[in-house]
């Protein structure tokens, strides 16, 4: 199940009141629904209903100021409470307890277009400080509908279908970072003298995802203040053993991930990568370990996750299968899960790479004082991000410890400012991606020859964002010990003494383990050490300088990729097609100078 706050917060408001339908009149092609501007008073809207998200059904609440926009939204879908709402910036608290404003460039921007809407700014779609175009007619259907792209101020772009019979918007259209929100209004009906939709149903069309709230009472009441829309506080489930402040525990560094051992429910401990960009998952077979009920699709709940003298209790989790590629480790056990913005938004962090361990302090603690270069963060959805420049360029670089590759520089961003062209020249990944070096600002950090992977333009999943310059990798944290305040809304980076960044890789070989412990060779860079060697794309790996490979770690394989140039190893490999055995010896090399 995704997660309904992903997209809620960012919800069209009920907030529609109007004239009578019938009351309806076009003035310069735009259609315009009388008297339906909001009456100077204290009144806030209250409504009540079922929401409906697949097979899962629940219950929502929503309290709406339509004079201002701002709003709080309650509800339960299977035991699974979460909330949100705008006192001026968005905010959410999920189905963890944690709480975190939406105050990035783009969340500000999408919430501004969805106050607009519900102050009725599409009542007169030039208004409210808005730009629109004419309405442009069109059918679908059967019916006709007269389309306006409006820009309100400060605001993203809005696309309303207004029915070309009732003049009342039918949809809203509007892009999110990594999705299209259409915003389907139904089932409109006289209340008072004023028209409301009591149907809203929420389209995703790039993911399938629909959800769907319908009213069923509604009423009014004066708005106590600003407060009433602010958000709670986070839930109080941290418990810190033996009275301690703050916890400092052994990390490791495999393959790029930061990994940390987890106690779950009592048992463990099982080893977790440190995810800024993710949630709090379990894997399948972790929670079958442990025995979990589900509770609904893709949750489980966890009793009690411990991180040293770090306790939280009473925790959900996603449940989710993953390919053995995702988790394996080769002879060491497999990874159980995922700690991501859950974690953070409890507890302050430093993740040192030098001595190789996590410090965590509970965020109800007094703020401290942090070394190294402080970085303003800010949130789009559930994932922090941070001013930054690619090669001078700013943008909106996602902060992503789980991403373990390079640093991706975004296909649609880098084709709004210009410099496809510039990467396209680069080391060809495959799947279209491009490898090169670029400068990356973060604050005042500078990385003068970064290595980046820069993506292309795509329909749907992570990288058909239109928001993001890049997603900044744990490569970059290996060389800094990153402080992460919540909080503090930033985050810090101090040098690490090994600063020095790994080679790009110098064998050519990209490999993804299978089942058996060998490993597939899942492509080879052109005019590398391993194509000149004859490795091919689809051949399987046995072993490498006599081990056999399921007994080499994730370790072992950086250790090989950067391995000093001249070095030479010698592969036992097996055809894709032939199964032909052979021996090749593949002499490092520079790919990527």
């Amino acid at each position: 199940m995704r997660a309904v706050v992903g997209h809620l917060i960012f919800a069209v408001s009920l907030a529609l009141l109007v004239g009578s339908p019938a009351a309806v009149s076009r003035a310069g092609g735009v259609p315009r629904a009388e008297g339906c501007a909001w009456r100077a008073n204290a009144t806030a809207l209250t409504l009540d209903g079922t929401l409906r998200f697949e097979t899962l059904r629940g219950r929502f609440s929503e309290v709406v100021d339509p004079r201002s926009g701002r709003f709080v939204r309650r509800w339960d879908v299977e035991g699974l409470p979460e909330s949100s709402g705008s006192d001026g910036t968005a905010w959410v608290q999920d189905w963890s307890g944690t709480v975190h404003r939406l105050d990035a460039p783009h969340a500000r921007r999408v919430a501004a277009t969805d106050a607009w809407f519900d102050r009725r700014g599409w009542c007169a779609p030039d208004a409210l400080g808005a730009t629109s175009t004419r309405a442009v007619r069109r059918s679908q259907g059967g019916r006709t509908f007269d389309v306006v792209q409006t820009l309100p101020r400060g605001g993203v772009p809005i696309e309303i279908w207004f029915d070309g019979v009732s003049g009342l918007p039918d949809r809203t259209i509007v892009r999110l970072n990594e999705v299209t929100r259409v915003v389907r209004l139904a089932d409109w009906r006289d209340v008072d003298g004023t028209a409301v939709p009591f149907v809203r149903r929420f389209e995703y069309p790039e993911d399938g995802d629909v959800e769907t709230l319908t009213t069923e009472t509604i009423g009014s009441r004066h708005v106590a203040g600003a407060a009433e829309f602010s958000p709670p506080a986070t839930r109080n489930d941290v418990r810190m053993a033996r009275g301690a402040r703050s916890t400092t525990v052994p990390i490791r560094i495999e393959r790029h991930k930061i990994l940390v051992d987890v106690m779950l429910n009592g048992h463990g401990p099982f080893p977790f990568v440190l995810d800024t960009g993710g949630h709090f998952i379990l894997t399948s077979a972790t929670a079958r370990t442990l025995g979990l009920t589900v509770l609904a699709p893709g949750f489980v709940r966890v009793h009690e996750l411990r991180i040293g003298d770090a306790i939280v209790r009473d925790n959900l989790a996603h449940r989710t299968s993953y390919a053995f590629a995702r988790v394996e480790r080769g002879p060491l056990p497999p990874k159980a899960g995922w700690l991501g913005i859950e974690l953070f938004a409890r507890f302050a962090a430093i993740i040192d790479p030098d001595a190789r361990t996590l410090s965590l302090t509970p965020l109800r603690e007094p703020a401290a004082r942090y070394a190294g270069v402080r970085v303003p963060l800010a949130f789009d959805e559930d994932a922090p991000f941070v001013p930054c420049r690619i090669d001078g360029i700013p943008g909106d670089c996602m902060v992503d410890t789980g991403n373990a590759g390079n640093t991706i520089v975004e296909g649609h961003w880098a084709h709004a400012v210009g410099l496809s062209r510039r990467f396209a020249s680069g080391l060809d990944a495959g799947g279209g991606v491009r490898v090169s070096r670029a400068a990356i600002d973060i604050g005042a950090v500078h990385l003068p020859r970064e290595i980046v992977a820069a993506y292309p333009l795509a329909a749907r999943g992570s990288e058909s964002t239109t928001v993001e310059a890049a997603i900044l990798s744990e490569t970059l944290h290996e060389r800094y010990v990153t402080a992460i305040d919540y909080r503090q809304g930033a985050m810090w980076l101090a040098p690490a003494r090994h600063r020095t960044p790994l080679p790009f890789n110098r064998t050519g070989l990209q490999l993804r383990r299978r089942t058996d412990g060998a490993f597939d060779v899942a492509f080879v860079y052109a005019r590398s050490p391993a194509s000149a060697a004859g490795v091919r794309a689809g051949d399987r790996i046995v072993a490498i300088d006599g081990k056999p490979a399921r007994t080499i770690t994730p370790d072992d394989l950086i250790a090989l990729d950067a391995a000093p140039i001249g070095t030479i190893r010698t592969y036992r490999v097996i055809g894709g097609r032939s199964n032909v055995v052979r021996t090749v010896h593949i002499r490092n090399a520079e790919l990527l100078p």
